[in-house]
């Protein structure tokens, strides 16, 4: 009897879960057709929301100095607002909102955020370089209404990029490698007659990084040019 229950029970949770999951859909679908992202169907189109979304963010986004940087650069929330004005709480200051409306607003400034990765294969970062464009999509953190957070803008000043783009890159790759070296100590001192097997395959990898990492045409060539190429 009591397994009996229990398997009603996970059905009707099931049943609950399904139908929010279709709402939350619908109401998304909603948003998208008031803002006008459909297409030729009328249907909503991620295709139509990411070229409005990168309009809008080089409209709004690309600075010039560190000083346009913090008055400018776009947080998640300021971006999904422009993007999605009659989405939940794109216009109010301390929305409340029920269980639908709070998973539209996360996916949708998820959908948002995503367009702005700043490897090359980010979404904004692509179409600049279809564009053949030297703006850059970089990070930053800035402070709203005394908020630290972390926001997004394109720039064509070289301090900035170095600074948001160059930097940051390249302390990630020292961390990454600070890491590594610890996890080998790690595993030459449980088992020190690996250590020359080890330095032997960190000598030969380390080859291949330095080619990787050579910039010009030895490692790999202008991303611009391969562009054209395929073209």
């Amino acid at each position: 009897m009591a397994q009996e229950i229990g398997v009603a029970m996970a059905q009707d949770y099931g049943q609950v879960l399904s139908q929010f999951e279709r709402d939350v859909e619908a109401a998304i679908e909603d948003v998208y057709r008031q803002e006008g992202y459909v297409n030729e169907h009328g249907e909503p189109s991620e295709m139509a929301m990411k070229e409005a979304a990168f309009k809008i963010a080089i409209e709004h986004c690309v600075v010039g100095s560190k000083e346009e940087r913090s008055k400018k650069a776009l947080t998640n929330g300021g971006l999904y607002a422009l993007i999605f004005p009659s989405g939940p709480a794109a216009g109010e200051a301390t929305p409340s909102l029920d269980a639908i409306a709070e998973k539209v607003l996360n996916k949708l400034r998820s959908a948002v955020w995503g367009l702005t990765q700043t490897s090359r294969s980010g979404y904004f970062q692509r179409r600049l370089e279809t564009e053949e464009s030297t703006l850059v999509v970089c990070r930053c953190y800035v402070y709203r209404y005394g908020d630290r957070q972390q926001a997004v803008y394109a720039t064509d000043n070289e301090t900035l990029i170095m600074e948001d783009a160059v930097d940051k890159e390249i302390q990630a790759l020292v961390r990454r490698a600070s890491s590594l070296r610890r996890d080998l100590s790690m595993i030459v001192e449980r088992h020190p007659k690996l250590q020359g097997q080890v330095a032997e395959q960190l000598g030969v990898e380390l080859k291949r990084i330095n080619r990787e990492l050579t910039i010009g045409e030895e490692g790999g060539g202008s991303s611009r040019k391969r562009l054209k190429a395929a073209q």
